[in-house]
């Protein structure tokens, strides 16, 4: 539950944020600011919970060793897709440079 009140508390403003900046409402500046605000409470706003969590009820707190495998293959992928879209960005430069 803590994490779904996190990511809609947090992520519903920042995807809005995001429209408004494609809708050319917000300039670039500003809401790159808003949104990197928004990522860092984001971090902070799930450790703070989870420290109160671990004080309250600390075997509820510990994060099973599946869970922790699974959240480091999903990073792992988010970052070779990353990888893969800078890589198919440099063709694409140096053809239309």
């Amino acid at each position: 539950m803590r994490g779904v009140v996190c990511l809609l508390g947090v992520f519903a403003p920042f995807f809005w944020n995001s429209y408004r900046q494609f809708a050319g409402q917000v300039d670039g500046s500003a809401g790159l600011s808003v949104a990197v605000w928004l990522l860092v409470s984001f971090v902070v706003l799930e450790i703070v919970l989870h420290a109160a969590i671990a004080l309250q009820a600390p075997k509820d707190a510990a994060t099973p060793r599946s869970a922790w495998v699974i959240q480091q293959v999903v990073l792992l992928a988010i970052v070779v897709a990353e990888l893969v879209k800078f890589g198919g960005q440099v063709p694409l430069y140096r053809r239309h440079a």
